[in-house]
């Protein structure tokens, strides 16, 4: 009867997170048509260099902190340890912030895209900063995912209608990000709201801040190695590129990302499941670890097939016929979905639950280099189906390493 309700509570939750992630994929769908049609390409392709910034604030500053946090809370009992980990948690990201404003400036710079509009940099790095310091590992971590789905309902509409009123002609791509900016932080502060509502944080302390940094450090080095590998390369394609370029490349980015954000709502459900079950209650985690790999395989593939054959369709009908090169790069871009669903699959339901995250890095560190090194290498002469193809090469080394990694350690592992 307990083993019954836990299924029942895990489809419950899967439900909620799923819903929320509906609400995102509604707002992908109407903004990304609406970007390429309105913005065109150069003025689309500026809004993702600065979002690609966006991100890279983001990962500096969160450092990993939402992995680690979503863990410690799935893995503590009681109101006075749910508090403590909060307090570490927000500790860290606010001395993380100067950090981040450096990244946000140097990333403006280094980048000829921004720099020749720095406002794009200036409201990159606000986004960056709002988003390091968000909630969704608290709720995911204490399983409240009715709230988390409430905070989700709140932010995509607000940023969809916010748009749909602000930019109207390809001169605003810096419109978009203000409206993006609105939404987020006005989803942020209610977040906020309800969590001090719900416990009594203790007193901030660089001492439990630094404490903190120092134990997701290893999570931190894989989303570096994450990051560069996908947001991180359109940044170097507005480096080494041209606008259009970007815009060509960048588009297929986000349309490979949103195929593998469907992977992302499981993986909240499941992580701090299996973490929690792995410390009080490790009893037929095996399936539930082993289901969780072969679902992620399963629609990689069939992911990687689909937008293979209806590139040609998906293109046109996402971004209009000025976005025509687009087809090729996400005839090569599909490829790399089902060795990063695999990566995503192994790190998420064995490694970090484990605290095994070095294996993962470890394989990131590879991949990545070979990627970047391939960007390096092919941008100037093939602008975006380079940096497709690194990209490509660089999932498919990651996953391979990671798949030899896990098939050594398998012997001392209680879920494979």
């Amino acid at each position: 009867m307990p083993e019954l309700r836990k299924r029942q509570n895990l489809k419950k939750d899967a439900a909620y997170v799923y819903t929320a992630y509906s609400l995102r994929y509604l707002s992908v769908i109407v903004l990304i048509p609406y970007y390429g049609r309105v913005l065109g390409p150069a003025s689309y392709g500026t809004v993702l260099a600065a979002m690609s910034l966006m991100a890279l604030v983001w990962m500096v500053v969160n450092y990993g902190f939402s992995t680690t946090g979503s863990r410690e809370l799935a893995s503590t009992l009681g109101d006075a340890e749910h508090a403590l980990v909060f307090s570490r948690q927000i500790s860290a990201r606010l001395i993380l912030i100067p950090v981040g404003v450096g990244i946000g400036v140097l990333g403006t710079w280094l980048s000829p895209t921004l720099r020749s509009n720095p406002w794009f940099g200036v409201i990159a790095t606000l986004l960056g900063l709002i988003n390091s310091m968000n909630l969704g590992w608290f709720y995911q971590g204490l399983r409240r995912f009715r709230l988390s789905l409430i905070f989700e309902a709140m932010a995509y509409p607000l940023n969809v209608g916010f748009v749909l009123l602000l930019v109207r002609n390809s001169n605003d791509g810096l419109r978009a990000l203000v409206a993006l900016l609105l939404s987020t932080s006005l989803a942020a502060l209610s977040a906020y709201v309800v969590a001090l509502n719900m416990l009594k944080p203790q007193r901030l302390s660089i001492r439990g801040g630094l404490s903190e940094i120092k134990s997701a450090s290893t999570i931190f080095l894989q989303s570096v190695n994450a990051m560069m590998m996908t947001s991180g390369s359109t940044y170097m394609l507005s480096v080494l590129s041209t606008p259009e370029q970007v815009g060509y490349f960048g588009s297929v980015e986000k349309l490979i990302s949103f195929a593998l954000a469907f992977l992302q709502p499981a993986a909240q459900v499941l992580m701090p499941t299996i973490a929690h079950r792995s410390k009080h209650d490790s009893g037929n985690l095996r399936p539930l670890v082993r289901k969780g790999i072969a679902f992620e395989m399963g629609y990689g593939l069939c992911a990687c097939l689909g937008g293979a054959l209806l590139a040609p369709y998906i293109i046109p009908l996402a971004f209009g016929q000025r976005f025509a090169p687009s087809i090729h790069m996400m005839r090569i871009m599909v490829w790399a979905l089902p060795f990063a669903a695999f990566t995503h699959a192994v790190g998420s339901y064995i490694l970090i639950p484990q605290r095994n995250e070095r294996w993962l890095v470890l394989a990131f560190v590879v991949g990545n280099l070979f990627n970047v090194a391939l960007i390096v290498l092919l941008t100037k002469s093939l602008g975006g189906v380079g940096v497709s193809t690194a990209r490509v090469a660089g999932e498919c080394l990651t996953a391979l390493m990671l798949a030899y990694l896990t098939m050594r350690a398998r012997s001392s592992s209680k879920f494979i």
